[in-house]
């Protein structure tokens, strides 16, 4: 039967049935077919416990039980695949290569390629663009070094490279012959995804497009030649698979896999028939470019001293062991490499001083700490009095001040500074300020302030000034300092964005005016972005949510306007819409780089948020915000200039009295999303708004009352009346013994019974609720329900969460509110304000909305020196304290890995 597997960072899952265990992996076999060989140990414990437990059975099967489920397979398609291919998958699959590189600071990386002549594999530029050395894995175990590249072509990212060795009885693959390539013709893909080896998946060619044929966005993100042809198929490619082949039913080659549409099945490959002209082209020349492919003379690493290389080899080599740990087990700081080898680093510089080696080593140590946890941060300190002491006048020195840009420490803020007034090279004070400049905006709260704003841009006006010819990457410190210049003028939070004025798909003119009455969303998207596509829910429900005079929805696409048209028919779309070719120039003058991108602007024509890719919950939260404050600072008015109060509600609306008050507004616990509804019809003749005027005055008292409420300081000593709500039904997990399988997974150490805690009872029993995670705890609910029939102001909740891998997402769990008369309210809890891992590193501290209620220890976190057992106490309004609570629902969002949990729960009142 199948199952859901996953290997063991918990980031790649895929549901499939075992069908054969040999050699040290083992077989699955997906419901589409497709069938993947899995390495045993990147497989997550509980899989490997499960392989384990099934072992007899599934070797006794060996191929023979492979065949049968492959047969039957192989029947529902006809012998599409491996029936028709000339000599077989298998023999095809032999001639497919694992490509590993290790970038300067020896950071690993993956890709495919294939077998093309002797002693040649052909993949992408970028699976080894940045390698300083590379070697291939074939299918039987054996590997063999790259030795360089004989050919390349970076726009139509190609590479041929050039091995030590093939073993015998592998043939290389041959290119069709055939130029033309039907649509709708079946082919099949071998490559690596997600490091799942020898993955084979069938597909069709969906189309075949050239470079300039492409939407805009893409085409900037390719930087490819115009003329290049893409063959766009639903063949299964993913992160490894590129340089892979793709193939027809006679085994030739038709493209090599390149690039994907996130979030949606569109693959790419570039034509085969760019690589046969890229081998006419190695043919001819008879050269050889050793790693790194586009070394600056200048760089620091080049060429690397035997005594870093030989550290930098040991690091990969960790890394290799680090992945195939148990990560439940293991913290950051366990796992990243700075910890053991920054002092090795600081070692080596310090016994041969004012050496290239010693300026390789303390490069190689400040990129470690920039890419490393926060405990490595200290460091910098020492790496950067090294520097200024024995290498200040190195023309690399420009790599360092780059390499500082994350790095948010003040000695590194300073220590750019002193290079752009000192630098000894005119590159490296450029590039410094361009550095500084770039720290300076990351590193600032957003929106930067006037002092902070004026620095930056004098640091980008002096390189713009230098007139530099200095690259960066290919890339220009002249133009990314002009386009930085212009974002921190332009795009920015805090400043008016750029001009907006054109004709939407149904002929209106739209000018994005410097003020409006209305708040305003710019939003930058195309049908064939996956992220864009989650986004329009979003504001789908803006449009029921919200009025046109309060909130304006302006979308500008990367389509044509017959594509966003029918997006509008099918009704995926219904605010005004911008298409190409009128969209592309706003494109540029927005500097749009990804999709979708969100820009969020208030009344008063100033931008409010930026967002640069699909933002979920955060949108919703400060869409509501912005509008929450504009009607706390504007109350809305009636016929004769009447004051009349906002009414926030929740969705279902609850039948409620006419006169119904902010019963939402809680700066406590904002609930998302809220429904800000002003009159949409401010006649006299509306009855329902007349029939109240008289009462205008005394319900605005009471409205400022409850908003000085909702606004003032949780105070712990007016709670009252707390009752113990009852969890036994929902328990599932034991204090002392945790998860099933999971040692550590426990919470031994913390006191049972009645205690209080943060000021606040609780009844701790000797379980507690452990909800599910995407990736971890997967055999528990993704929700609770608790029975309260009580009103009252506060929920308490006595929790946290398992895991801080959180992959981006704010929101990881959720509270509904269910109401006596079915309505709902909901809170969106974050992680880092609401909840956060209970295993905390140094000193636990309070949350925006929890504070730290009980601290300890156990036999588990005794293991990690430095480490605290943690609670918080998480406190949330009720949006509707008036109204009985039937039931509270505790849900996951499935974010990462985090796994929430609760240990107890009280409501009370609070006065």
């Amino acid at each position: 039967m199948p199952r859901l597997w996953s290997d063991r960072s918990g980031k790649f899952s895929v549901k499939a049935e075992l069908i054969q265990l040999e050699n040290g992996e083992v077989r699955l076999q997906k419901e589409d077919g497709t069938v993947i060989d899995v390495p045993l140990n990147r497989l997550s414990p509980a899989d490997q416990r499960y392989v384990a437990r099934h072992k007899d059975e599934f070797s006794q099967r060996g191929d023979m039980g492979a065949g049968r489920s492959e047969g039957r397979r192989s029947s529902q398609r006809s012998a599409n695949v491996a029936g028709v291919m000339a000599g077989g998958l298998d023999e095809i699959a032999n001639s497919v290569v694992m490509i590993s590189t290790n970038d300067m600071v020896g950071t690993s990386g993956f890709g495919s390629g294939f077998v093309i002549g002797p002693n040649l594999i052909a993949t992408n530029h970028h699976v080894v663009e940045e390698a300083m050395r590379a070697e291939v894995r074939y299918r039987d175990g054996t590997t063999a070094k790259v030795e360089g590249c004989v050919a390349m072509d970076e726009g139509r990212d190609l590479a041929i490279l050039k091995v030590e060795s093939i073993p015998s009885g592998i043939r290389p693959l041959k290119s069709r012959r055939d130029a033309n390539t039907p649509l709708g013709m079946s082919v099949v893909a071998i490559g690596h995804p997600q490091g799942f080896s020898h993955t084979i998946s069938q597909g069709n060619v969906n189309a075949l497009r050239r470079t300039d044929e492409l939407p805009m966005t893409v085409r900037k993100d390719l930087e490819a030649n115009e003329n290049t042809t893409w063959i766009q198929t639903d063949a299964v490619i993913s992160n490894g698979s590129s340089g892979g082949p793709i193939l027809d039913l006679d085994g030739d080659v038709i493209g090599i896999a390149t690039w994907i549409i996130p979030g949606e099945q569109l693959g790419f490959a570039v034509h085969v028939s760019h690589l046969v002209e890229l081998m006419a082209q190695s043919r001819s020349t008879q050269s050889l470019i050793l790693f790194p492919l586009h070394a600056p003379r200048d760089h620091p690493m080049i060429p690397m001293e035997a005594e870093v290389a030989a550290i930098m080899t040991q690091i990969s080599r960790r890394i290799e062991e680090v992945l195939v740990r148990d990560l439940e087990e293991t913290d950051l700081d366990d796992l990243h490499p700075a910890k053991e080898f920054v002092p090795r680093f600081l070692e080596l510089a310090a016994s041969k001083p004012n050496t290239r080696a010693a300026f390789q080593a303390l490069f190689a140590a400040l990129q470690m700490v920039a890419t490393g946890p926060e405990s490595a941060q200290p460091q910098v300190e020492r790496i950067i009095r090294q520097l200024r002491k024995d290498h200040f006048a190195e023309e690399g020195m420009k790599y360092v001040a780059l390499s500082l840009v994350p790095v948010n420490h003040d000695a590194a803020r300073a220590f750019m500074k002193e290079l752009v007034q000192r630098g000894q090279h005119e590159d490296t004070k450029t590039c410094s300020a361009l550095a500084l400049a770039i720290h300076l905006k990351k590193h600032s709260s957003e929106p930067l302030k006037d002092p902070e704003r004026q620095q930056v841009l004098r640091l980008l006006e002096f390189v713009i000034g230098s007139r530099t010819q200095a690259k960066i990457e290919g890339e220009s410190l002249l133009e990314i300092a002009k386009s930085l210049r212009y974002a921190v003028e332009h795009l920015a939070i805090g400043v008016t964005p750029p001009a907006l004025a054109a004709k939407t798909t149904e002929g209106q003119v739209i000018n994005l005016d410097a003020k409006s009455e209305s708040v305003k969303l710019v939003v930058f998207s195309a049908s064939w972005c996956g992220p864009s596509e989650r986004l329009y829910p979003h504001l789908r429900y803006y449009r029921h949510l919200y009025t046109e005079d309060q909130l304006q929805i302006i979308g500008v696409y990367g389509d044509d306007a017959q594509t966003v048209r029918q997006l509008q028919q099918i009704g995926k779309v219904n605010w005004p819409s911008i298409s190409q070719p009128s969209s592309d120039g706003i494109f540029e003058l927005w500097q749009v780089r990804s999709l979708p991108t969100i820009y969020l602007i208030d009344h008063e024509g100033v931008i409010q948020f930026v967002s640069f890719g699909y933002p979920g919950r955060t949108l919703d939260q400060e869409v509501s915000k912005l509008l929450n404050d504009s009607a706390k600072a504007n109350i809305g008015t009636v016929a004769g200039g009447q004051a009349m109060p906002p009414i926030i509600l929740s969705n279902p609306v609850p039948k409620k009295p006419e006169s119904t008050p902010l019963d939402n507004l809680d700066a406590d616990n904002v609930p998302t999303p809220k429904v800000v509804l002003a009159p949409k019809n401010d006649s006299p003749r509306n009855s329902n708004v007349a029939g109240r005027s008289s009462s205008l005055e005394a319900s605005n008292n009471a409205i400022m009352r409850q908003i000085e409420r909702a606004t003032g300081p949780y105070n712990p000593s007016l709670v009252h009346d707390a009752r113990l709500l009852d969890l036994s039904g929902v328990l599932n997990c034991g204090l002392a013994s945790g998860n099933e399988g999971m040692p550590l997974d426990h919470l031994n150490g913390v006191p049972r019974g009645e205690v209080t805690m943060a000021g606040v009872p609780f009844q701790i029993l000797d379980q507690f609720v452990q909800l599910k995670g995407r990736f971890r705890r997967e055999n528990y609910p993704k929700s609770v329900s608790v029975t309260v029939d009580e009103s009252f102001d506060y929920l308490f909740m006595l929790n946290g969460c398992k895991q801080w891998q959180t992959e981006g997402q704010s929101f990881v769990a959720s509270v509904s509110f269910v109401y006596e008369d079915g309505s709902k309210s909901h809170c969106m809890l974050k992680y880092g304000e609401h909840l956060t891992d209970n295993w905390v590193r140094g000193t636990p501290r309070d949350l925006l909305h929890a504070d730290v209620a009980w601290t300890g220890t156990n036999e588990a976190i005794q293991k990690r020196p430095g480490w605290t057992l943690a609670l918080h106490v998480m406190r949330l309004k009720n949006p509707r304290p008036e109204a009985k609570v039937k039931e509270v629902i505790y849900e996951s969002s499935l974010a990462g890995a985090i796994a929430p949990f609760v240990v107890a729960m009280t409501v009370a009142d609070y006065n």
